[in-house]
């Protein structure tokens, strides 16, 4: 019986196909935006040892699957480099349906070089949720000179920040960031950054049904710093030696104002602050 079994293996072993000299090593898949959305393209960055480049095909979607799958051959190559460094190559598809997807290289002949990746696309709503989700922030822009309009796509960046594009998503147009500064006033703090001279209304709801809209007017650039914009709860107990009543900070606001003077050629912002009894 042992000498069947191991006879049984070893032919198994013989019908395996055998790896090319210098194999290739997958190291693995890179998958931007980080978050993407149904108006997204993707990008797929496949990342290799470097000792031998895998024969790579563009990608291909397969529906039934859900897979982005990136056919290739493996190659024999000569000896490499003492110190090979390691090869990215990338490529694009999409935009893709909502839902969990699979970035995949399956080489030909050789399933032992495969490289599987997971990722989820969300539903372009539009709506970009920042510090889990107690805030929602869109964006709605509009050009007075040809009367078009719409809203802005979201684009994750991290837990507490993220940007919007209009027409192009590698063309950001407003970035949006809420800290939490209730240890030191009570409050949720916002800071945005306009890069378009467009029209464009910023909403941000707390998920209490609380919002604030901040809103810039064709042709004026304006950032916004606001370290009031969202009370919650008691503020903290002050510290021994604060001032019985400290002055309150308010909206900061960066953009020329009239009667401010530019000097042309040279980039310049210009920052108003606005404390009470001042």
């Amino acid at each position: 019986m042992k000498k069947t079994l191991s006879c049984a293996l070893f032919a198994a072993a013989l019908a395996l196909p055998a790896l090319p000299a210098m194999a290739q090593s997958i190291e693995g898949i890179l998958i931007e935006p980080r978050h993407p959305t149904t108006s997204d393209r993707i990008r797929l960055t496949v990342v290799e040892d470097g000792s031998c480049p895998l024969g790579l095909q563009q990608p291909v979607y397969e529906p039934a699957t859900g897979s982005v799958v990136l056919h290739a051959e493996a190659l024999t190559c000569p000896p490499p480099l003492p110190d090979p460094h390691p090869l990215h190559r990338t490529f694009e598809i999409g935009p893709l349906p909502a839902g969990p997807h699979f970035a995949e290289v399956r080489v030909a002949g050789f399933p032992g070089l495969d490289w599987r990746e997971l990722f989820e696309v969300a539903p372009d709503t539009g709506q970009l949720g920042l510090q889990d989700d107690r805030f929602q922030v869109s964006v709605h822009w509009s050009n007075p000179h040809d009367g078009s309009s719409g809203a802005g796509h979201a684009r994750q960046l991290t837990r507490d920040s993220g940007a919007f594009w209009f027409f192009s998503q590698g063309n950001l147009e407003v970035t949006v960031k809420i800290l939490d500064g209730r240890a030191v006033n009570g409050h949720w703090w916002v800071f945005m950054a306009s890069m378009t001279d467009l029209a464009a209304e910023i909403r941000i709801e707390r998920n209490d049904g609380t919002f604030k809209t901040y809103v810039q007017a064709a042709g004026a650039n304006r950032n916004f710093i606001d370290v009031d914009a969202f009370e919650e709860g008691p503020p903290p107990p002050a510290a021994d030696l604060a001032p019985a009543t400290p002055p309150t900070p308010r909206t900061f606001e960066v953009g020329a104002k009239a009667g401010q003077r530019s000097v042309p050629g040279v980039n310049q912002n210009f920052i108003d602050v606005n404390y009470p009894g001042f």
